[in-house]
């Protein structure tokens, strides 16, 4: 997966509870081999509106808008919580085509306590102390 920004990244603001916050998501565009996650706006409704309705069967177990006014309020929900500092919403983007598949979003980004393997969380207290001390 790549890390791409386009256009103006950094925000004036900050949030010391957001990784996010003084870099801002903006211009933050993830890509892989097949899609590209970019953040989520007012543009995606309709794409979102038809990707619900390709087969409604697969979101049985999960609340996914269905036409174009449920789309637009999951759009303005999910960029009052971005705004909030409580998730990062993306539209998720075939790159075949351009046509939108879908969304997904990172929820309260943190700097510490991400949620992760006990590796990784054990690794951030490996200091060169611990490491000395015998046994």
């Amino acid at each position: 997966m790549h890390l791409k920004f386009q256009g103006s990244a950094v925000r004036s603001r900050e949030r010391s509870h957001c990784i996010l916050g003084a870099m801002g998501t903006e211009g933050l565009v993830l890509q892989g081999r097949h899609i590209r996650l970019e953040p989520l706006d007012h543009g995606h409704v309709d794409g979102l509106g038809a990707a619900a309705a390709v087969d409604p069967s697969l979101y049985q177990w999960s609340p996914v808008p269905q036409g174009k006014v449920e789309a637009t309020k999951y759009v303005e929900n999910a960029l009052a919580w971005r705004e909030a500092g409580t998730a990062v919403p993306f539209a998720i983007v075939r790159l075949d085509d351009g046509v939108v598949i879908g969304s997904t979003r990172f929820w309260k980004p943190r700097a510490m306590g991400v949620a992760a393997g006990p590796s990784a969380q054990w690794a951030s207290l490996r200091t060169p102390a611990r490491s000395a001390t015998p046994g």
